[in-house]
């Protein structure tokens, strides 16, 4: 990528961290679609989560590894650098081999022997009959718009609050009741799975 990388080596006088940082500059606002591009780019994605090659880390067998720069801080462990790391919220994909860096084989037997035994405590989706996506889809998309529009109604002070229940009613008389037992039914077909 054609800008100005920077590469901080952030000594916080307790640990060491790498830290990409592609500081505003005149690229960056000429190219802000490129620039985000690269982000999702194979290029982008090791450096967001590993920083720069060579110098925090380097590639074994088509795998990233951490430097000695990371890896042996003789202030601290690599469990406290892992930790230190992070994610900034940013949309981008994280890689899970950032944080494998400090798996030790003893810690890696232990995680894959409970790994089967983890289970969500929620669902992630429910999947619904053709019947209760069409009643969702007609209730849900007008009750979700009346909803962030109260809201934002409230909490600007356009409507008072002693109007609340009022706001309750009419989403109740939208087919609340209908839209819960629906989703409560697509939850109990999701636990006897």
């Amino acid at each position: 990528m054609n800008q100005k990388t920077f590469v901080i080596v952030l000594d916080h006088s307790d640990h060491v961290k790498p830290s990409l940082h592609d500081f505003t500059d005149e690229w960056c606002m000429r190219k802000p679609t490129v620039h985000q591009d690269w982000f999702y780019s194979e290029e982008g994605q090791l450096a967001h989560n590993f920083g720069v090659l060579g110098l925090t880390y380097t590639m074994e067998n088509n795998e990233p590894k951490y430097t000695d720069l990371i890896m042996k801080d003789a202030k601290h462990s690599p469990l406290l650098k892992m930790y230190e790391l992070g994610h900034p919220e940013l949309a981008y994909q994280w890689d899970i081999r950032y944080e494998n860096a400090m798996v030790t084989p003893k810690i890696e037997k232990i995680r894959d022997s409970i790994t089967p035994y983890i289970k969500d405590k929620y669902p992630l989706t429910l999947s619904f009959t053709q019947e209760e996506r069409d009643v969702l889809n007609a209730r849900l998309t007008e009750m979700t718009t009346y909803k962030e529009e109260m809201l934002n109604k409230f909490i600007m002070g356009a409507e008072p609050l002693d109007k609340f229940d009022d706001y309750v009613q009419n989403i109740e008389k939208m087919g609340l009741d209908q839209v819960l037992k629906i989703q409560q039914a697509a939850y109990e077909r999701y636990l006897k799975r």
